[in-house]
């Protein structure tokens, strides 16, 4: 389909979308439908506790050329949820949480191993644009748990406002960090790590044993986690523990 920059919507879109309901079947709900050139967004929530969800708002940001393109950029859901507040002999006295607020983020960033500063920027500028376009019931009071000095007004900011006004955020997608490594050495690793998992005869814990130094010399290089540890983009994000291969970039023609 062509997803050259343009907010109309094309058949495959719309194709994607109905197989997604489709194959989540009758449980399920779809709370959010969203595309943006070639970024597609499908939020849904079990029926069972659809009447749980109080808000949702959608928003996209654009990151392409001159940030007006939309090969590149993020559509994000806010969801407002009810809070489920179990008490409890020893909690009874706590303050009651009255909703859940959530952002789920889905964005394609910029490409090519050199441009981590690039997918920086996209990051801060998705948070920046996500905040600004945030319903105000999301944002927490400015000096919510901070002085009253009014001279603290506008101490957060660039997105770090919403970021800290979210009780989770979700941030996938094509994000783009590859890792930083010559494309021998890489290959090498990967390799080595596949040998070992398909000898048929290797003990999982041996193998594990193996595979995890080759595991870890990937990690170490792989600009996402530096990104995260550094602070420069992600900051107070967790990523999930990584146990697979690398996934990108296939050579043309082959599952190398």
């Amino acid at each position: 389909e062509n997803t050259k920059p343009r907010r109309a919507e094309g058949s495959r879109s719309r194709e994607l979308r109905r197989l997604m309901i489709k194959m989540l079947g009758k449980k399920y709900v779809p709370i959010a439908l969203h595309s943006l050139g070639g970024v597609q967004f499908g939020l849904f929530c079990k029926r069972s506790i659809l009447n749980e969800i109080e808000y949702v708002s959608i928003a996209d940001v654009a990151c392409g050329v001159g940030n007006v393109f939309h090969n590149k950029g993020a559509i994000g859901a806010f969801v407002q949820m009810k809070a489920r507040n179990e008490l409890t002999e020893t909690n009874k006295e706590e303050k009651r949480q009255d909703s859940i607020k959530m952002l789920f983020v889905n964005s394609h960033m910029a490409a090519h191993v050199k441009n981590v500063e690039a997918r920086n920027s996209d990051y801060w500028r998705i948070v920046s644009e996500l905040e600004a376009l945030a319903p105000p019931r999301f944002l927490r009071p400015i000096f919510s748990n901070r002085s009253l000095n009014p001279d603290s007004r506008g101490a957060l900011s660039g997105g770090e406002h919403l970021t800290n006004s979210m009780d989770h955020i979700f941030f996938c997608g094509d994000l783009n960090y590859r890792i930083d490594l010559p494309r021998e050495r890489t290959q090498h690793l990967i390799s080595r790590m596949k040998d070992i998992l398909e000898t048929d005869d290797e003990d999982p814990v041996e193998a594990e044993r193996k595979i995890g130094p080759l595991r870890l010399e990937l990690l170490r290089n792989d600009q996402l986690t530096r990104t995260i540890s550094t602070g420069r983009a992600f900051s107070g994000f967790a990523e999930g523990k990584i146990s697979f291969l690398p996934t990108f970039k296939f050579d043309k023609g082959t599952t190398e």
